[in-house]
């Protein structure tokens, strides 16, 4: 029997040309596979536990925002249990992922000086350091 409402099916057969003739798993309404990574391939998110207090939580982060952070914890002499903690405390209605993100951000948007980027060569959409 034909279903009248195939697009309530989610669990549809794929038509020729959107696998490439490949056997995919099939997407839920999120986008993520069923085989646990996501349609677009492999995440290269890097998973950590952290403590926040008594709590302990994983926070899953990009490898060159974790570096950033080892970065932090070192020039400010925190753990990076410490760090997340005070990171946490201070944070709005976000998740903790999202405001390590924007601490990682503002911390080093803080730290940068026109002479620093007129050093590295930004300038004016790469034309350079204008005063």
């Amino acid at each position: 029997m034909v279903s009248l409402y195939p697009h309530v099916n989610n669990r549809r057969q794929p038509a020729p040309f959107e696998s490439g003739g490949r056997d995919i798993p099939f997407a839920n309404e999120q986008g993520s596979r069923h085989d646990g990574r996501s349609a677009r391939g492999p995440s290269t998110l890097v998973q950590r536990n952290i403590s926040i207090g008594s709590h302990r939580t994983t926070v899953r982060l990009e490898p060159a925002m974790w570096d950033a952070l080892d970065e932090i914890c070192e020039r400010e002499d925190l753990t990076l249990n410490e760090l997340c903690d005070r990171i946490a405390g201070r944070r709005s209605a976000s998740s903790l992922t999202a405001a390590v993100r924007v601490f990682v951000m503002s911390y080093f948007r803080a730290a940068a000086t026109e002479e620093g980027h007129a050093r590295t060569g930004h300038g004016r959409l790469y034309g350079g350091y204008q005063p």
